[in-house]
């Protein structure tokens, strides 16, 4: 078992559709992605739908019982964008202030908050881009 294993239990879902090289993928929620909402998720039955990459070696059906298996990499990319992008715009806000207000505590505090704001919508915006969400770094292996 490595290290990402650990992190990432990897869960069992059912095939709906195959779209291009990506099966849309049908599996219960679990309590790890129960305040998430990155993917479509259905109140009323605890279900949720992700796609996942095929890979060359699998052929899947739709009814055909898969496990997901996360890409090493997605994750942590996320996590970086996510926690380092906004604490560099936290600095980087607190170096401008400290620059134009150095005599000012409360402008130079407001800056750093707006460089915050700022690095954390970027960081947002560029998972989003780069689809880094909703199933993207997600694998399947026919059970």
């Amino acid at each position: 078992m490595t290290e990402n294993d650990k992190i990432y239990q990897p869960e069992n879902g059912t095939v709906i559709s195959i779209e291009n090289d990506r099966a849309l993928i049908r599996l219960t929620r679990t309590k790890a992605c129960e305040f998430c909402g990155q993917c479509s998720v259905s109140k009323e039955d605890g279900m949720m739908e992700l796609f996942a990459d095929i890979p060359e070696k699998e052929s899947v059906l739709p009814g055909d019982r898969v496990q997901l298996v996360k890409k090493p990499g997605y994750q942590a990319r996320a996590i970086l964008l996510l926690l380092l992008m906004p604490l560099a715009g936290l600095l980087l806000g607190s170096g401008i202030g400290y620059l134009f207000f150095p005599e000012n505590e409360p402008l130079e505090a407001l800056t750093a908050l707006f460089g915050l704001f700022l690095a954390f919508i970027a960081s947002l915006i560029l998972i989003r881009i780069k689809k880094w969400h909703r199933g993207a770094g997600l694998t399947l292996k026919k059970l």
